[in-house]
């Protein structure tokens, strides 16, 4: 068993999840859209690391309610180490957040900058190998919240469809972590309003 479709029923305990560890070890795919998933406990990130999933590589969790920083709770790097594709969309999400604490906004102050920096480090070593993230269909409204996925070393795809993303601000704090590539010279303060935009070798699609 390589495929597992478990879309739109009634799972919500992560134990049922770490399940599937032992008893399909070579799943590499695996749907859970639709399933009221629970915020996950200390207990679910035990049992999931006891158990992994270390074959999976797609986990689908739209419509799940589960956020970023739910799904980093599961301590994925264990759980799910060969992990590449990961579907989030349709959660509810309204800021990239390590932990479910508040914190510091994300922007320009001192504060914030090392609240960025501290969050795309744990990011980092969360999804070590994380090549395609879909965020479309939440609540997101900062690019600010968005360049914390700046330093997931793999990623190549980053879907933001349907989120009311307000300012593409394209400044010193941002070039340093995405430069443009060379053919946009132009391009300095404000990223292009075109449906698929290319920043090499990231794929980033927002509309």
């Amino acid at each position: 068993l390589v495929e597992m479709d478990l879309s739109s029923n009634l799972l919500c305990r992560w134990t049922d999840i770490a399940a599937l560890g032992a008893g399909a070890p070579k799943l590499h795919t695996l749907n859970l859209s639709g399933n009221a998933m629970a915020h996950p406990t200390p207990a679910d990130a035990a049992t999931l690391a006891a158990t992994p999933l270390a074959k999976l590589r797609v986990l689908v969790l739209s419509g799940c309610g589960i956020t970023v920083a739910d799904f980093l709770a599961l301590r994925p790097a264990t759980a799910f180490p060969a992990l590449t594709e990961l579907h989030l969309a349709n959660n509810c999400i309204r800021r990239i957040q390590t932990t479910d604490s508040g914190g510091v906004t994300a922007g320009e102050t001192a504060a914030s900058k090392e609240a960025d920096r501290e969050a795309a480090q744990a990011l980092a070593a969360a999804l070590p190998r994380l090549a395609a993230l879909n965020l479309s269909g939440n609540a997101l409204t900062s690019w600010a919240d968005v360049w914390r996925l700046c330093r997931l070393p793999c990623l190549r795809r980053l879907i933001l469809a349907g989120n009311a993303l307000t300012e593409a601000a394209y400044g010193p704090s941002l070039a340093a972590a995405w430069p443009l590539p060379a053919e946009l010279p132009r391009l300095r303060h404000r990223l292009p309003t075109s449906p698929l935009l290319r920043i090499s070798p990231l794929r980033l699609s927002i509309r």
